[in-house]
């Protein structure tokens, strides 16, 4: 992932495939700048399947692993539990 891609340009990426419920590049704390990884969590085991299995250039930049994750959340006030799908992206 190209270190100057932010939050807003990587939802805006993936938000091609389908929907997207959250996107973010993690920063350094210490001094601001991005880490090299971001994670993208999208509504779909489907879309999530379908991003994993393409090469994905984001700024110029190949991005280097892509890993799909799941897990159960639960919100509140209504406890609803709601199932996640999500991707962590690296250099």
């Amino acid at each position: 992932m190209s270190w100057e891609t932010s939050s807003d340009r990587l939802r805006a990426y993936f938000e091609n495939f389908g929907v997207v419920r959250e996107a973010f590049v993690s920063y350094n704390r210490n001094n601001g700048r991005p880490r090299g990884f971001g994670f993208v969590v999208f509504e779909s085991v489907e879309v999530a399947d379908k991003v994993v299995s393409t090469k994905h250039t984001i700024d110029r930049r190949e991005v280097g692993k892509i890993e799909r994750h799941s897990s159960t959340l639960s919100y509140t006030p209504h406890t609803a539990r709601t199932h996640t799908h999500f991707l962590s992206l690296s250099v």
